[in-house]
Order: structure tokens, then C-alpha cells, then sequence
């Protein structure tokens, strides 16, 4: 199995029940029934990893004010 890391895409779109990822170098397509089944899931882990980031960033600012 390979991986592919994606930074940012610049075109999202949806179509014959897939939704498609475009990035400069890789088009990735996921069937959308099985997304909607993975949605809760990735949603809770990036919440987390988000608040996760912020706080660390935060901490940083704070302490380079000092």
C-alpha cells in the first residue's frame, strides 16, 4: 500500500455518488456512501487534532510575548 499526503487541494466536486480531491499532483476519489458511513469519524479526529494544534501555537505566542 502507498501514501499519498495531500497539503491542500484546489478543486473539490461530487459527482456519480463520488466525491473527488484534487491536488497538484493527485486526484483521489472516494465513494460517498461509504464516506457518509466514515464522516463522524474523520470529522471527531480532526476536531481534536485541530484543538490539539491551536493550543500548542497558542502557548508558543504566549510565550514569546514574554
Amino acid at each position: 500500500m502507498s501514501n499519498i499526503y495531500i497539503h491542500e487541494t484546489h478543486t473539490i466536486y461530487a459527482d456519480n455518488n463520488e466525491l473527488h480531491l484534487v491536488s497538484d499532483s493527485h486526484h483521489i476519489v472516494i465513494n460517498i456512501d461509504t464516506f457518509m458511513h466514515d464522516l463522524p469519524t474523520i470529522v471527531s479526529l480532526c476536531t481534536k487534532e485541530h484543538k490539539k494544534t491551536n493550543k500548542e501555537l497558542y502557548k508558543r505566542l504566549k510565550q514569546s510575548l514574554k
